[in-house]
């Protein structure tokens, strides 16, 4: 295995992934709000009229789509957080590396 001092960490690269990641989040939860958007829109222009089980499936799909964006855009802000502190322990790292030289 390598030692810490021998592993390059690229930290212009961890930037950018840290920024997409930030993007990907907020766009997935922009996702989200206009698939709701739609949802409740599509309903609307039903009226009242519209019950029974096709209504309830087209709820149930809403749903299960708007948990989905949820759970991706979660995804996205741990493996930001994830990102962002490796970058962290990386700069302590070279810190270290330049106090010992």
């Amino acid at each position: 295995m390598t030692s810490a001092e021998k592993v390059n960490y690229d930290f212009a690269a961890a930037q950018q992934l840290s920024q997409m990641l930030t993007q990907l989040s907020t766009k997935l939860n922009d996702l989200n709000s206009l698939r709701q958007k739609l949802g409740t829109s599509h309903l609307d222009a039903r009226g009242q009229e519209w019950t029974g089980k096709r209504r309830d499936e087209f709820n149930r799909a809403i749903t299960k789509q708007r948990q989905a964006l949820v759970v991706l855009a979660g995804q996205a802000r741990r493996l930001q957080g994830a990102v962002d502190h490796a970058t962290t322990e990386a700069s302590a790292r070279v810190r270290d590396m330049h106090r010992r030289q």
